[in-house]
């Protein structure tokens, strides 16, 4: 992701003064819709706007009320020194999953101790289940800003690696707040899935009272957590790649997007086999398409023949900023890497494999290793829906169907976003169009606009066929779409491998790996 950049090119393929509506708003009102965290020492054009956003700035502009905290890996005295305002923050709640890290239990503790903080581990029932999950619930006095990413609250995740965010800031509710269960599908959404955290009684109910005193009804995504456990029947929906599955084949696309390529790009790599690599491409291929009429459906879209998968090569984390150390956070062994289906000698993923980049002429993260995971639809340039998340390829984070589909297991806590054209469309004819929590809302759609269809596009390609009469959001995605497939001296990154040679810091692999740390830093000033 996805540092999104609206333009609008409805006047007659220019970028119009006018926005979304025919009255029409200014394009610089448009909130951005995702972004990437900043990447230190890269040069400006890859830095400012959606391209350098920073989490002390959204973990500021006002009192803090009440903040939740909600990740894998936690290194408090960093974090602290990073988002100092944290510590003025009227109540706060840490949900982490570092349950093989004691250390930085009791690191968060000495933090907490004389502090309105709670310190909970989430625990998954299942023994190899983690809590990865990297969220911010921040209650301000105007609103609550939620804040989903794909950063270990660590320094070289936050500094040093290619990450995404999505954010958006709710107002109270009102009287003219809707009460319809559609209008009303991310809060239960949120509600259900704080629920599952099975936080202290008191945080619990306090995170549930703050939850249902807000108007989520303007959501630009829809959340998608995932939560450990056997889920049947109407559950079985409500998560991982069910869950996208059953918003997907809600949606109407444009008929472009008819057995359209598939990419999916992450950061860890679980123990997969061919069938379930199928299940999980069918829910990310669902959804309709309309021809003439966009309100009719006129067939499915069909599986994707074109599978893609963004997984570094050696030589990318060799040269990164990080060197050799960068493929720490890169856990994909080589019994998965290479893995292997039941009477065949190539590896599973080895037919998709594609580098990841950077995007140079767009991100300018290629030395900036992956630890974002995206999943989009695209054709060509345009994409047909983005999912920015903290789920990794794994049948433990997307869950895996059971006894002839009608149950899912899920061993992680993951939470991600869905982001779809028509949401976008809602949102610039909402009430609450550019809400913010920490300055005043003066923008609001005029009384008489009229809905605009919107495009999702990889960022530069709308120039080229975009339609006339939409408007544009692009996406800066760190990756060229159509990814690029491995050429024949390209070899998969694999933790545990010792890859010979000095990386971008002149360190063999064992002199990175053991003079680096993922905790124990300061965050250095700008």
């Amino acid at each position: 992701m996805l540092g999104l950049m609206p333009h609008s090119n409805c006047a007659h393929g220019q970028v119009s003064s006018q926005s979304a509506y025919s009255n029409c708003m200014p394009l610089q009102t448009v909130p951005p819709l995702a972004s990437l965290l900043r990447v230190r020492d890269l040069p400006e054009q890859f830095s400012r706007g959606a391209l350098g956003t920073q989490l002390k700035d959204l973990l500021s502009g006002g009192p803090i009320r009440w903040l939740l905290i909600s990740n894998f890996m936690i290194d408090i005295k960093w974090f602290v020194s990073a988002a100092p305002s944290v510590l003025d923050a009227d109540r706060v709640t840490v949900v982490h999953g570092e349950k093989n890290n004691p250390d930085s239990v009791t690191w968060m503790q000495q933090v907490a101790a004389g502090r309105p903080w709670v310190i909970h581990q989430a625990r998954s029932p299942d023994l190899y289940g983690v809590h990865h999950s990297k969220a911010f619930l921040v209650c301000f006095d105007r609103g609550l800003r939620v804040i989903v990413h794909t950063a270990n609250l660590i320094y070289q995740d936050c500094n040093c690696k290619t990450q995404g965010l999505w954010y958006q800031d709710f107002p109270r509710k009102d009287d003219a707040s809707p009460t319809e269960r559609e209008s009303r599908l991310f809060e239960s959404t949120l509600s259900d899935y704080i629920a599952a955290l099975k936080l202290p009684a008191r945080e619990a109910q306090h995170a549930q009272q703050v939850i249902a005193q807000h108007d989520f009804s303007s959501a630009r995504a829809h959340l998608i957590p995932s939560v450990p456990g056997y889920h049947q029947g109407a559950a079985k929906q409500k998560y991982g790649h069910s869950l996208v599955r059953s918003l997907l084949a809600r949606q109407r696309f444009d008929p472009v997007f008819r057995r359209a390529p598939i990419v999916a790009q992450f950061s860890s790599l679980g123990s997969l086999t061919g069938t379930w690599l199928s299940e999980f491409r069918e829910s990310l291929a669902a959804g309709d398409y309309w021809e003439n009429d966009p309100s009719k459906s006129a067939g499915r879209l069909g599986p994707a023949p074109d599978f893609r998968v963004v997984w570094p090569t050696v030589e990318e984390v060799k040269n990164s900023v990080e060197g050799w150390f960068a493929g720490c956070s890169i856990p994909g062994p080589p019994k998965n890497v290479l893995k292997t289906d039941k009477g065949s000698s190539t590896p599973i993923l080895q037919p998709f494999l594609c580098n990841f980049d950077g995007a140079p002429a767009t991100a300018g993260r290629q030395h900036a290793m992956p630890h974002i995971k995206s999943y989009l639809r695209h054709s060509g340039q345009r994409l047909a829906y983005l999912v920015l998340t903290s789920h990794n390829l794994s049948k433990a984070a997307w869950g895996v169907l059971q006894k002839n589909n009608t149950q899912l297991y899920i061993m992680h806590y993951e939470l991600g976003v869905l982001l779809l054209p028509s949401l976008e469309e809602k949102y610039r004819m909402h009430r609450h169009f550019a809400f913010s929590c920490t300055a005043p809302s003066t923008q609001k759609p005029p009384a008489d606009a009229q809905p605009c269809r919107v495009e999702f596009w990889a960022a530069g390609g709308a120039a080229a066929g975009s339609s006339q009469d939409a408007e544009v959001v692009e996406l800066p995605l760190p990756y060229q779409v159509p990814p690029v497939r491995y050429g024949p001296q390209d070899r998969p990154w694999m933790i545990g491998v010792e890859f010979p040679g000095q990386d971008s810091l002149g360190l063999t692999i064992d002199q990175s790996f053991k003079r680096n740390s993922h905790y124990g830093h300061i965050e250095p000033e700008d």
